[in-house]
């Protein structure tokens, strides 16, 4: 493999890395906080889209290792094809939750209420996990974390790579592939590699 095909190679290699590890801290940071008396911070990974978006983050890793190791000369396209929809579903996710869709967060009420009784309590405030519930949308107030943004900021750089990807391994194959005397280059990506 030559230096001039390595290069694309390795930036697009190392955006996704990059922004599968942003896309992991987005998924551990702090979602949302609500403050009742107490604060109660919702994590990412304390619903179940921080859980996807951290599998996803994970599998993100991997799939730009996948596309790495391929030393060959012929370039995969299915790990390229895969970060895009990685991409994506980050950055859907990302967008939603810096949004405040509460469908991205699930009702985490409950929980959040129990922390902030439990805090409460520890200050000499008796209180319970109901009471709160029921105070929480009249006095609750809530304020939006960095976790969707810094998840946001993963699902676009995962788009990114996966954008470059693709542009490197068309380049790739219309330069291994030269178009002959009437025939078109080929346009196509082969999915099977």
């Amino acid at each position: 493999m030559s230096a001039r095909t390595r290069a694309p190679r390795l930036t697009y290699f190392v955006i996704g890395i990059a922004g599968g590890l942003v896309a992991g801290m987005g998924s551990i940071a702090t979602w949302r906080t609500i403050e009742m008396g107490a604060e109660a911070l919702t994590k990412g990974v304390d619903t179940l889209a921080g859980k996807i978006t951290l599998g996803l983050a994970v599998a993100t890793i991997v799939l730009a290792l996948v596309t790495r190791k391929g030393q060959s000369e012929e370039p995969r396209t299915w790990p390229v094809i895969c970060l895009l929809v990685s991409g994506i579903a980050l950055t859907v996710i990302g967008g939603l939750g810096a949004a405040q869709v509460d469908a991205v967060y699930g009702d985490t009420r409950a929980a959040d209420a129990e922390r902030i009784a439990t805090t409460l309590n520890q200050q000499g405030i008796k209180t319970t996990a109901n009471d709160l519930l029921a105070q929480m949308d009249r006095v609750g107030t809530l304020h939006p974390g960095r976790g969707p943004w810094i998840l946001l900021t993963g699902g676009v750089l995962v788009l990114v790579s996966a954008g470059a990807g693709l542009l490197w391994i068309r380049a790739w194959k219309r330069a291994a592939h030269p178009a002959t005397d009437g025939e078109s280059p080929q346009d196509g990506f082969d999915v099977a590699r």
